[in-house]
C-alpha cells in the first residue's frame, strides 16, 4: 500500500449529513499534524527552517551542541561554523 492509497479519504453523502471515512493511520496522522500546528510558533519555525534549507543555511550535526534545558541561538551557531 503506497502513501496515496494509505491516506485516501472517502466522502459519503447522505440526506442526514455528509461524512468522511479514512484509515485509522490517516486519522492519527491528521491528529498529530493538528496538535503540532496548535503549538505557538511551530508553523513559523517550520517555514523558517524550510527557508534556511532552501538557501543552504544549514549546519553539520557535529557543530551543533545540545545541552539539556538550553538552546544555542543562530548567532552562536554561525560563529561555531566560521561566521556564516
Amino acid at each position: 500500500m503506497n502513501r496515496r492509497t494509505k491516506h485516501k479519504v472517502f466522502r459519503i453523502h447522505h440526506r442526514d449529513g455528509d461524512v468522511a471515512l479514512m484509515s485509522d493511520e490517516g486519522y492519527e496522522s491528521l491528529q498529530e499534524t493538528l496538535e503540532l500546528l496548535s503549538i505557538r510558533g511551530f508553523r513559523e519555525s517550520i517555514k523558517k527552517t524550510l527557508l534556511h534549507i532552501e538557501k543552504k543555511h544549514t549546519f553539520l550535526m557535529k557543530y551543533i551542541k545540545i545541552t539539556a534545558g538550553t538552546r544555542t541561538d543562530e548567532t552562536e551557531l554561525g560563529r561555531a561554523v566560521g561566521g556564516q
